[in-house]
Formats: structure tokens, sequence, C-alpha cells
């Protein structure tokens, strides 16, 4: 029996998930457990008087200050230097995340923040979730905040539907093998990682800002990406503006590519790598 339950300690060990007892997916004896509520987001049990599990309810914290964060750090304790405002966050073993909220206190400051998402240009009211036909249950979102799919499709033409977007670099894995020099494959996979990460968000927030004579409910972009890094981007937005957004970012990798023959530093390793030849 033990050895067709290799996860059941896992799965029903508090401690495996958090110091409180809280994040108990299964109840060994549920009927015994009177006081274990479930969690209305992830369904894990738990012993606090809520509807939310602790652990969710640090993600809703983290969603929130995460869009309007520019530096972060991690450590091993919740002190902060003090001199700037934090917030940090627990995770488990690992220790604290802490992030620097620079931009929340500076409006003009030049920082990038660290994920680029659509945000609210203002308050929700129930008259704009009457006049766009929008979910009552968010109408208590409020300036700054992620704003929902619901009001990202808005931005569509035609229909309100969202499109996804997934995009990634075709045979690099090839291009790798027949690079013998660590060093050459190191320097070319940071120029990838860097335009991905750091040139793909500027294309969102520079070509494709929320400009409607209709709605007036978004600030900085209307693309929101899930993830860019290494060579991969996935990004959601308004369908026929993602198309859009799809064909800028390839052109835009295609002027790019060209720019790697151009690199300096790139230059003297192929100049090694031939020389070694």
């Amino acid at each position: 029996m033990r050895k067709k339950r290799k996860f059941r300690k896992a799965l029903t060990d508090a401690s495996a998930f958090s110091k409180d007892k809280e994040g108990v997916l299964f109840l060994e004896k549920p009927e015994k457990n009177g006081k274990n509520k479930r969690c209305a987001v992830c369904r894990t049990f738990f012993e606090k008087d809520r509807n939310v599990c602790e652990f969710c309810r640090t993600l809703k914290r983290l969603g929130t200050v995460l869009p309007k964060t520019t530096e972060k750090k991690i450590e091993t304790s919740g002190k902060t230097d003090g001199e700037e405002e934090n917030e940090t966050f627990e995770i488990g073993k690992i220790g604290n995340t802490c992030f620097t909220l620079s931009l929340s206190k500076n409006k003009e400051s030049d920082k990038t923040p660290l994920i680029t998402v659509p945000l609210l240009k203002r308050n929700l009211t129930h008259e704009d979730i009457n006049r766009y036909q929008l979910s009552e249950d968010i109408a208590d979102l409020r300036k700054g905040m992620v704003a929902p799919f619901e009001v990202i499709s808005l931005y569509s033409k035609g229909d309100n539907k969202l499109g996804y977007l997934v995009m990634d670099v075709d045979n690099l894995g090839l291009l790798f093998g027949k690079i013998r020099s660590v060093e050459l494959q190191e320097k070319i996979s940071k120029k990838i990682d860097e335009f991905f990460s750091e040139e793909v968000p500027k294309i969102a927030r520079s070509n494709f800002k929320p400009e409607s004579e209709k709605i007036d409910l978004l600030d900085d972009t209307i693309i929101y990406i899930l993830y860019a890094g290494g060579d991969d981007l996935f990004a959601i937005g308004p369908w026929d503006k993602l198309l859009e957004f799809a064909v800028k970012v390839n052109k835009e990798f295609e002027n790019f590519a060209k720019s790697l023959n151009g690199d300096r530093e790139i230059a003297q390793l192929l100049k090694k790598r031939e020389q070694k030849k």
C-alpha cells in the first residue's frame, strides 16, 4: 500500500507546504477535521477562519505589487535596509523575495517595471460595468491594478475577443550544435535573452498603447506578456492587435539577428574560432 501511495505525505502533511499548517491538499480523515476549510481558489484545506488560504492571499498581494516594481532581490530574512519602500513575500524554505517599490513612489522614474501587463488607468465603477457589460465581481478594482482580460478584450475591433501568442526561435538548438565554442554559445544566448526580456516589452509599451476614442480604462499598454525570456514569448491581447504585435516582434528580431554580425565581442569570438581552425 505504501508503495502505491508514494506522495501521500507530500499531499497530506502541512509541513511540506508551510509553517502554519496551510496548504494541505488531502485530509486523511475529513470527518474528524471540522475546523478545516477549503480554499476557494486553490482548493487546499486550511484551518483559518476565512475563504482564501494565506498562500493565495500572498499571490494576490504579489500580483498587485509586481506591475509597479522595478527591482527585486532575494533575502533570507524579512529585514530591509529601510532606504526605500519594500514589500517582502515569503517563499517557504527558500527565504523571502523583496521587491523595491521605487516606481510607486516616483511616477517620473525612467526605470522599466519587471513585468509588462495592462494596468487600469482609473478605478472601475458600476457605470463602467453597465456600459461595457462587464462582470460585477470586478467592480472593486482600482487604478494601477492589473486589468482583467475582459477589459483588455474591449480594445479589439469587431468581436471583443482575446488572442494568445506563442513565439520562439526556430532551430536554435541546431545553431548551437554547430557552435563548438562554449563562450560564443553563452554570448549569443545572452543576447537573445536580452532581446526577449528587454526589447519585446519595449515594443509592447511603445507601439501598442491603449488608444481608443470610446474606451478610457487602460494605461501603458494593451499587451499582457506572461513570459518573455530565453528565446520564448507568451503574450495575450486583443486578437487583432496581437497579430500586429507578432509581425512587429518578428521584424525586430530579424533586425536583431542581423546586428549580431556587427557585435564586437561576437566578432572577436568568431575570429578566435577561425584562427583555431
